[in-house]
């Protein structure tokens, strides 16, 4: 969720006039939620994902549910085994996510730095896409990173895609984020 973005309403009401208010202004369709929703009920792209549903395809369901233990497994020990095993790891948070603040982010990879014995190999400082700063980012061991995205919210590739590119294109060719 974006605390900064206006939001959609129910297909039907008024959706026109909000779309092209926001079109004209800042390029994002807040909509997409509902657009996403319509597109992957469509049968031809079920068969060309190769899914097979039961029943219709939505972004939250109760459908699925939880047992409740696997909901209170931590984050941390999760990622924890994963830098062990020598996988890299990247955790980020845009900078206006409500559902997931940078700061608990942060957190949970200072904490696991500190658990993992992981020295700061990369100090906190700000990365660049173009002459703009797209965010924050710190380095632990070569193998762990933190970053944020500067003016996104918590589906970060939606609202700042190039900076959520600049990001994922650098961590996965083991590159360092552009320091101007």
């Amino acid at each position: 969720m974006d605390v900064t973005l206006d939001v959609c309403p129910p297909p039907g009401k008024q959706q026109a006039y909000v779309l092209t208010q926001l079109q004209a202004v800042e390029k994002i369709d807040v909509c997409i939620g509902h657009e996403t929703v319509a597109y992957l009920n469509r049968k031809e792209v079920q068969k060309a994902l190769h899914t097979q549903l039961v029943g219709n395809w939505s972004t939250c369901t109760s459908v699925m549910v939880y047992d409740f233990q696997n909901l209170e497994n931590p984050t941390i020990s999760m990622l924890g085994k994963l830098v062990k095993s020598g996988v890299r790891v990247l955790a980020y948070s845009g900078d206006q996510d409500s559902v997931i603040p940078l700061t608990g982010t942060r957190s949970l990879v200072t904490g696991l730095a500190k658990e993992l014995g992981l020295n700061t190999t990369g100090a906190y400082r700000p990365w660049f896409m173009g002459r703009q700063v797209a965010g924050s980012t710190q380095v632990y061991g070569d193998i762990l990173s933190f970053a944020t995205i500067r003016g996104a919210g918590h589906a970060a590739p939606f609202t700042q895609p190039g900076r959520s590119l600049v990001l994922f294109k650098a961590f996965l060719e083991g590159k360092q984020l552009p320091k101007h």
